[in-house]
């Protein structure tokens, strides 16, 4: 004999399924969600749905930014608004003659969108170990041009004369940029790999 539940069965079943998950999403969301909103709220289930999707649409949000800024990287190197044509990593130099120091400006809007500006950029050769930076030698250039055109890449292009005592082996030149977005200053270094030569 088959046996049929009646309504008001299935509406308790209903409800203790529902009281089940909601308790369990507050054991494993609670802290998250109070230290997000601190308050004094009596949480109900319409105010734990309500920010359970504010968090998702939080964490989709700087999924996004960081994907923004991983595909901006990818473009313009390690450093945010500036792409450096040479030195080209592994590139050879002898010593005493000149070596190109040459890097291309992001235009100020890029896509419609205005992400941010350099500021400054200085560029310094280290002695360097494998991939290990080492000791500073000297300052290539302590204020290099950093305006930028609107809707344009703009390129600029300086000599700097190795050392004629400088000892054969590995060097490195780093390119530090200080940039500002919306969200800030912030700095950024990127190093060329090179090797001087007799």
């Amino acid at each position: 004999m088959q046996h049929i539940a009646s309504p008001i069965l299935i509406e308790q079943i209903e409800l203790a399924k529902t009281v089940s998950l909601f308790s369990f999403v507050r054991q494993t969301n609670f802290l998250f969600l109070f230290a997000l909103f601190p308050c004094n709220w009596q949480f109900n289930d319409d105010l734990l749905l309500f920010l359970l999707k504010m968090k998702v649409l939080a964490i989709c949000a700087i999924l996004l930014v960081a994907l923004l800024q991983a595909v901006t990287a990818s473009v313009f190197s390690q450093l945010q608004f500036i792409k450096i044509v040479s030195p080209a990593s592994g590139a050879t130099v002898q010593a005493g003659d000149n070596m190109t120091i040459k890097y291309t400006m992001q235009p100020l809007i890029l896509d419609h969108v205005a992400f941010g500006e350099a500021l400054s950029l200085n560029v310094k050769f280290h002695s360097r170990s494998g991939n290990k930076k080492q000791q500073l030698l000297t300052t290539i250039a302590p204020k290099c041009p950093v305006t930028a055109k609107e809707s344009k890449y703009v390129t600029y292009t300086r000599q700097w004369k190795v050392p004629a005592n400088t000892k054969p082996g590995s060097y490195a030149v780093e390119f530090n940029e200080s940039f500002r977005t919306r969200g800030g200053t912030f700095t950024a270094t990127e190093t060329v790999k090179i090797h001087i030569i007799d």
